[in-house]
């Protein structure tokens, strides 16, 4: 009975071998092809004058440099895969747990007063009140419109 080592990527922390090495040459000779018949889209647009004729030129431009930029992103992973190059690393370790401190069972008595003064006349309560309730809301009355005052009248004399 024959076991099989299932290889992983070296950007994964697996092992390396001879496979991974020749796979990573053939994407990073078939990236740099593409990424280079980009490049040459884009020039070739700017000194035919395409660009300057219209909308086909702007969007070749468009086109070519998505493609550029998708392939030149792979050329980076595969190198940083392969350890080429050092990429940063965008997930931070994890911390390692630190311990929660246990709160006292116990409360703590308060320490005596050295001085007496105004403030250790009044004794600080050891927990806060809970606050008042509010009053249930009543509707009001309402007020009577005020009413225009009569007009003097005049007496007859």
């Amino acid at each position: 009975m024959t076991t099989s080592a299932v290889e992983t990527r070296p950007g994964i922390g697996g092992s390396s071998s001879m496979f991974d090495r020749q796979n990573n040459l053939v994407l990073l000779a078939i990236c740099v092809i593409f990424t280079l018949l980009s490049l040459a889209g884009i020039v070739w647009d700017i000194t035919s004058g395409l660009l300057t004729s219209g909308l086909d030129g702007i969007m070749l431009i468009m086109i070519c440099l998505m493609i550029g930029g998708v392939f030149s992103l792979e050329i980076l992973l595969v190198a940083g895969d392969a350890g080429w190059i050092k990429l940063p690393n965008l997930i931070p370790p994890p911390a390692a747990a630190k311990p929660k401190p246990v709160a006292a069972a116990v409360p703590v008595a308060p320490k005596p007063a050295t001085a007496p003064g105004p403030a250790a006349a009044v004794p600080k309560p050891a927990v806060a009140a809970p606050a008042p309730k509010p009053a249930p809301l009543v509707a009001a009355e309402p007020k009577p419109a005020a009413v225009p005052p009569k007009p003097p009248t005049q007496e007859a004399k």
